[in-house]
């Protein structure tokens, strides 16, 4: 089983799958609306997503372009990844976890850190960073074969975090979460705290029962589901897991968990930069 998330894996295709790759391409080429790459790097991710079925690979592909026409806002378009780096490594709000789960998918931490104050667009700051982290999972193989696993983690939640959780978000939210091309998308809500229990409430009104079914919530107290579902030696300490292990430093290795994350995203960042301008016109 994969253990790290250097574990890239190569993308080899069988001919079965290559003969799909270019009906898929046949396809895309063919739609005038759709200006996005056609290569096989790319094209993979709609057909692992699609269970390799070349007509719903199409359809959801249409469907992630289709919303991000709508709404562009929700979706990033740096320049550099350096706009972001001082969040990345100074903040902290997200991470990305040495070790990989009991499926082989990637483990993302999502931290809610209050430094609204200091960043005027923090919230649609967060929203990009978790673009640029799936992406750049995506541009692997093994994330575009396994996907990830998410760990929510609600417990630095705040008013000011109560005050972006409006109908229009949340329904952003939802709809962007339905169209990411993960083949599994497993997301795990750390509840702890006086408000959470009413944020949650809140969000949950807005999501899908297709999200819902992707989402499992822990009481930041017993962690044994968390430890049933990603296994105990593939998470640091915050989380319950094994001491030696924690989610900053990897055990104390020199160069943070922040760090190599951001030096993972930079290390895909022409693969990201291309795909960021693909897009659909819509009349």
């Amino acid at each position: 089983m994969l253990s790290t998330i250097y574990d890239e894996g190569t993308f080899e295709f069988t001919q079965d799958e290559i003969r799909k790759l270019q009906e898929l391409r046949v396809l895309v080429a063919g739609s005038p609306e759709l200006e996005i790459g056609t290569e096989d790097n790319f094209l993979s991710r709609w057909l692992y997503f699609a269970q390799w079925n070349v007509e719903e690979a199409f359809a959801s592909i249409n469907r992630y372009y289709d919303f991000k026409a709508r709404n562009p806002q929700w979706f990033a378009n740096l320049d550099n990844i350096s706009q972001l780096k001082e969040l990345f490594v100074k903040v902290k709000p997200r991470f990305v976890l040495k070790r990989r789960d009991v499926q082989g998918r990637i483990i993302v931490v999502q931290k809610l850190i209050d430094v609204f104050d200091k960043y005027p667009n923090y919230f649609f700051d967060m929203c990009y960073m978790d673009d640029y982290i799936f992406e750049a999972v995506l541009a692997t193989a093994n994330g575009q074969k396994f996907g990830v696993s998410i760990i929510n983690d609600f417990q630095g939640f705040s008013r000011n975090f109560m005050k972006v959780l409006t109908s229009t978000n949340m329904t952003a939210i939802n709809g962007k979460s339905e169209v990411i091309p993960f083949v599994s998308n497993q997301m795990h809500i750390i509840k702890k705290g006086l408000i959470v229990g009413t944020a949650l409430t809140l969000i949950m009104k807005f999501m899908s029962k297709e999200v819902k079914a992707r989402m499992i919530t822990h009481d930041g107290k017993n962690y044994d589901k968390l430890f049933d579902m990603l296994g105990y030696e593939n998470l640091p300490k915050e989380y319950g897991g094994q001491r030696d292990y924690d989610l900053l430093t990897w055990g104390g290795e020199v160069n943070s968990s922040a760090d190599k994350l951001y030096e993972f995203i930079e290390s895909k960042w022409d693969v990201i930069k291309k795909v960021q301008g693909y897009r659909k016109v819509v009349k």
